[in-house]
């Protein structure tokens, strides 16, 4: 199910159990009664909110890389992330606009690093270097990771190497995939 849907039924939950208590109230119910349905419909849909958020990220990890490759960008964040939350780590979205270079933020004993993603279908240059290089202070993180579907440049490399950039390509990220789904 998608985010935008996951959205809808959580909107159209709360609005159904708005509904629920009013018409209970009309009905000449004791508000305990109507509180208790209330607060019995609130905990369904939270339930089954996070049933769907669950199976959301069980589908992403059972996706191949020719599906990662028709992946938006911000899929691609998600997939990434979700593949950080299966090895352990704390993992925060960044904000789509304004993110000072980083779309990850992940920690795991007490040490935090900053991750750009690119899903690029050409290998992945020097702009996405000098932008997690940027943003490592700003996170303040002890690491910095570039994270692609491809590989990355010669000059990409260089530039990582010199900054103390990690580069996680196409074989290292299928290795991460491989090492989660055994």
């Amino acid at each position: 199910m998608s985010q935008k849907n996951e959205e809808r039924f959580g909107s159209l939950g709360w609005s159904v159990s708005c509904i629920i208590a009013i018409l209970l109230f009309f009905t000449g119910f004791n508000w305990k009664v109507i509180l208790g349905v209330f607060i019995i419909l609130l905990g369904i849909v939270h339930y089954i909110d996070l049933a769907l958020i669950r199976r959301q990220r069980n589908l992403l990890m059972d996706m191949g890389m020719d599906q990662v490759d028709q992946m938006s960008g911000r899929e691609f964040e998600e997939w990434v992330a979700q593949l950080y939350r299966k090895l352990g780590y704390t993992v925060q979205l960044t904000p789509q606009s304004n993110d000072f270079g980083a779309d990850l933020i992940v920690k795991r004993e007490g040490k935090m690093s900053a991750i750009q993603t690119k899903r690029y279908k050409n290998k992945v240059g020097v702009k996405a270097v000098q932008e997690i290089v940027a943003a490592k202070p700003h996170y303040k993180a002890h690491e910095a990771f570039v994270v692609t579907n491809n590989y990355f440049t010669a000059p990409a490399q260089k530039l990582a190497k010199a900054n103390g950039v990690i580069l996680i390509d196409r074989d290292g990220i299928m290795k991460m995939h491989r090492t989660i789904k055994k």
